[in-house]
């Protein structure tokens, strides 16, 4: 039983994780966050992302990646939300 929980769990952070990036995800610099803030991989970012099965272990981040992964959202949305292009000069 208690694995059973543990499966369950998994699952639910699976799903949670890629629920709350419906949407967003296609527009977010996947490979950029990973090698920046993880220094892994896009593939790596993306399983734990989706909760794959590797090795027959399924995959998601835990809670200090998941911090690490919402303070790369806010230092990325800070530097776009400071960012402009400057008018034509000539």
């Amino acid at each position: 039983m208690d694995e059973l929980g543990k499966e369950i769990d998994r699952i639910e952070r699976k799903a949670s994780i890629r629920e709350q990036l419906e949407g967003i995800i296609e527009f977010l610099p996947m490979s950029y966050i990973a090698k920046h803030y993880f220094g892994k991989s896009a593939s790596w970012l993306y399983q734990r992302i989706n909760g794959n099965t590797v090795r027959g272990r399924v995959y998601t981040l835990n809670d200090e990646q998941r911090a690490t992964f919402n303070a790369a959202l806010q230092d990325i949305a800070r530097q776009l939300s400071s960012f402009s292009i400057t008018k034509k000069l000539f």
